[in-house]
């Protein structure tokens, strides 16, 4: 690890502007604009401590749905669930390098948000089919385990927002 760490930095960068910068600026404006430099300083900070595992464990849940939903589609006698089920399989196959230890931070988010995608496209199938099949419990179940993908992924975003910028005064 290189000391001192880049949150280090940004710790050192938001303790010189609350102590020193901050204090001298004199309007509204300047003041405003470093609160929400120091709340964004947080903010970068946290996603530096956190956001790899976040990540990760995003993209270990969304496999895991996207495989829930396959096995829905394969059920269905549909062009349009077979596409789902051929894509998910097509994009869950191949390897996405989320378990290195070299996996970047922008490959990482890459690959959350081509699963995430997915995951909308078969979202939109669900919700067009939900007049033929919404009283069925397995359709029901898997809306279900979607809908707490969803807020599980909120919360895990709260995590890196919420301590950064709740209770720390006006933000911009």
């Amino acid at each position: 690890m290189i000391v001192p760490s880049a949150a280090d930095i940004l710790r050192s960068i938001e303790h010189t502007l609350e102590t020193v910068i901050r204090p001298a600026l004199k309007g509204t404006t300047e003041q405003s604009a470093a609160a929400t430099i120091a709340h964004l300083l947080r903010h970068v900070t946290l996603r530096i401590e956190g956001e790899r595992r976040i990540l990760i464990d995003d993209i270990g849940r969304l496999k895991a749905l996207l495989a829930t939903i396959d096995r829905y589609c394969r059920t269905r006698d549909e062009p349009r669930a077979a596409g789902i089920a051929a894509e998910i399989v097509a994009a869950t196959r191949e390897p996405g390098g989320e378990a290195s230890p070299h996996a970047t931070l922008e490959g990482l988010g890459s690959r959350a948000n081509e699963l995430r995608r997915l995951l909308m496209s078969s979202l939109d199938y669900l919700i067009f089919i939900r007049t033929m099949a919404g009283n069925r419990p397995d359709y029901q179940a898997l809306r279900t385990d979607i809908r707490r993908y969803m807020a599980q992924q909120l919360s895990e975003e709260a995590q890196l927002i919420h301590p950064a910028f709740e209770g720390r005064g006006p933000r911009r």
